[in-house]
């Protein structure tokens, strides 16, 4: 079951989570947590339902105690992640992408109101994007050798 959740469950949650998670924080001064904190507590019950099945255990078993006996990775360490890997992938763009641009402004400065998804994995990843290597890409026909040097 576990082979079975890993191969199929994981992947489904984390599609496009990028857009529409928002890993959960807190600002500065306030005691509750923002972002999809209701959300994150439906996949938290998923994922327990799924670690009590997996190990066999009783329903009374603590969400946390059952995911580390059945070693499943928590869904929010999991979520964060995944967006954290996007944003490096979005980020290293070379700069003929559609991306590129939108990339570097939500890579500058933050926005208050109107956040796009973009904005909240900038501030997630805390990425230095001009730091991060560009690979180019290349084109070549099968027949050719390869341009790269191993």
């Amino acid at each position: 079951m576990l082979k079975l959740y890993n191969a199929v469950v994981v992947p489904r949650i984390c599609y496009a989570s990028d857009v529409w998670y928002k890993p959960l924080h807190r600002r500065a001064k306030r005691a509750r947590q923002q972002g999809a904190v209701r959300l994150t507590k439906q996949l938290k019950s998923i994922q327990r339902q799924v670690a009590i099945a997996i190990t066999g255990a009783m329903r009374t078993m603590a969400g946390d105690v059952a995911t580390v006996h059945t070693n499943i990775k928590p869904i929010v360490l999991q979520l964060k992640e995944t967006g954290l890997k996007t944003y490096a992938r979005y980020a290293s763009r070379p700069t003929s992408h559609l991306l590129y641009k939108s990339i570097q402004k939500t890579a500058k400065r933050s926005v208050l109101r109107h956040r796009t998804a973009l904005h909240q994995l900038a501030e997630a990843s805390n990425f230095k994007v001009g730091e991060i290597e560009m690979i180019d890409t290349t084109r070549a026909l099968p027949s050719e050798a390869t341009p790269h040097n191993y």
